[in-house]
């Protein structure tokens, strides 16, 4: 509001001084011409009116969530591999479960790869039952992505399962080419206000992701061909 303030201030002076020189009998060459003094007039009266039409803009009740820093990225990271080890992600602040699987399985051994052998960077955590129930329950986990302050997670690709035979293999989908828009004001108005300028940037962060597995008291998982493990 204070900025408002000193931008009419600095319009009525403009004005003012378009206004004085336009009596006065000795111009300079920049001011000879009675249209160039009526143009300037009418550029500095349309900047005046444009300011108090903006104040007169209703306010919207949308608050954009701030943008997560690296710091905070850093702790998440942190409290959500601690929480992934000891199988305490359902009460981790900000740890999100999208998917879950169960698999009927009765064979001693089971092979854990990836499909067609692609490297995926998760971390695989597993729980032994306490019995033999013949079912392997699988868990997904991640956090909140984010592209300065807009939500992404829904646009990142999770890993999905595939129980094939005696293995169960992890797989990503084909990759998505996905375009993000934000609308600011224009720099005229922004430059006099607390709104951050689009020029300042923004970071993008993609939270962590864990495949949580409980497994049969006696099965025996004999191989994890390109996959992180824990």
């Amino acid at each position: 509001m204070m900025m408002s303030i000193i931008l009419l201030a600095i319009i009525a002076i403009v004005i003012a001084g378009v206004v004085k020189g336009s009596g006065a009998r000795r111009q300079s060459q920049w001011f000879s011409g009675s249209s160039t003094k009526w143009f300037i007039a009418g550029y500095a009266l349309l900047l005046l009116a444009s300011v108090l039409i903006y104040q007169l803009i209703p306010k919207t009740d949308e608050v954009l969530e701030p943008e997560i820093t690296q710091a905070e990225m850093n702790q998440f990271y942190n409290d959500f591999h601690n929480a992934a080890i000891k199988g305490e992600l359902d009460s981790l602040e900000g740890s999100i479960k999208t998917a879950e699987w169960v698999f009927d399985y009765d064979q001693p051994k089971l092979h854990l790869r990836t499909k067609y052998n692609n490297h995926i960077s998760i971390l695989v955590v597993t729980e032994r039952k306490s019995t033999n129930d013949g079912t392997i329950e699988a868990y997904y986990y991640t956090g909140v992505s984010t592209a300065g302050n807009i939500d992404i997670t829904d646009a990142v690709s999770r890993v999905d399962l595939e129980l094939d035979g005696s293995t169960l293999e992890l797989m990503r989908p084909e990759v998505v080419e996905r375009h993000f828009a934000q609308f600011i004001q224009e720099f005229t108005i922004t430059q006099f206000s607390e709104q951050k300028s689009l020029f300042n940037g923004h970071h993008t962060h993609i939270a962590p992701e864990v495949l949580y597995l409980k497994i049969p008291e006696e099965l025996e998982i004999v191989d994890y061909a390109n996959v992180l493990w824990e």
